[in-house]
């Protein structure tokens, strides 16, 4: 068990709940043992209520979700998961639909993929960021990745009793990709033709696109100037060129 799960369980120990392993958050399928979190952000979204733009969000707040990465990353997924202690003490559960005056539907995050949408497998769950600063939700895909879904600083996602089941507005923070994207989304409505060109372009704007991808942790600082010499010297084009070198190298011993 990790510092992080033996933590939260001294701080529950005065409730006498009982540990109990066979408990699952997510109990349409077998959490792995030992699985470090992992955190992916391909699905995520703002949305209105579900947003980072109110005069009651701190600009901290995002600090605050970083810090509690780090802190998960301390801890394996089954520590909490598995751990109905350790889950209540994270707010650790699956999303309830029909929660009283609840702003969203299921059907609301139609972004997520059709592989993992409104699939029992793949069900969205929240965790706290902290008691007092809001929720994260997302999904565990098929490699066990936490995918972030919405970020809810300010408790949207179940509205509880003890508040009124009130809802407290906020909005999309714009950046310049967002903004972008608006005005692209504004451009297309204004779209009034029956090719279907608007419907096309929408599709793919909005539609994830997978492709290959690699990250290369770099360990040693002076690969980087290395790199940028092979390429200022013409001996390859590009980095692509660099890394299809060395694997012929390695192929070829």
């Amino acid at each position: 068990m990790s510092r992080y799960s033996g933590t939260a369980n001294r701080q529950l120990e005065a409730s006498g709940t009982t540990n109990q392993r066979r408990y699952s958050v997510v109990s349409s399928r077998q959490v792995p043992k030992s699985q470090p979190w992992r955190f992916g952000f391909r699905h995520f979204r703002q949305i209105e209520n579900f947003g980072l733009s109110a005069a009651s969000i701190k600009n901290s707040w995002l600090l605050s979700v970083l810090e509690r990465f780090a802190e998960l990353g301390n801890s394996s997924v089954d520590d909490i998961l598995n751990d109905k202690r350790v889950a209540e003490a994270n707010r650790c559960h699956e999303i309830n639909w029909e929660q009283k005056k609840i702003p969203i539907s299921i059907d609301d995050l139609d972004w997520i993929p059709e592989k993992f949408h409104k699939r029992e497998e793949y069900p969205i769950l929240q965790f706290a960021v902290s008691k007092a600063m809001g929720r994260l939700l997302g999904f565990f895909d098929e490699e066990w990745t936490f995918q972030v879904v919405l970020l809810d600083p300010l408790h949207n996602a179940q509205p509880s009793k003890s508040y009124g089941y009130k809802v407290d507005p906020c909005s999309p923070l714009g950046c310049e990709i967002t903004a972008l994207r608006k005005r692209v989304d504004d451009s297309l409505q204004a779209i009034n033709c029956e090719c279907g060109l608007g419907d096309r372009l929408t599709e793919a704007l909005h539609s994830p696109t997978e492709g290959p991808a690699l990250i290369i942790c770099i360990s040693r600082n002076d690969l980087p100037e290395q790199l940028e010499e092979v390429l200022e010297s013409g001996m390859a084009a590009s980095i692509q060129d660099v890394l299809q070198a060395g694997i012929d190298h390695c192929l070829s011993r």
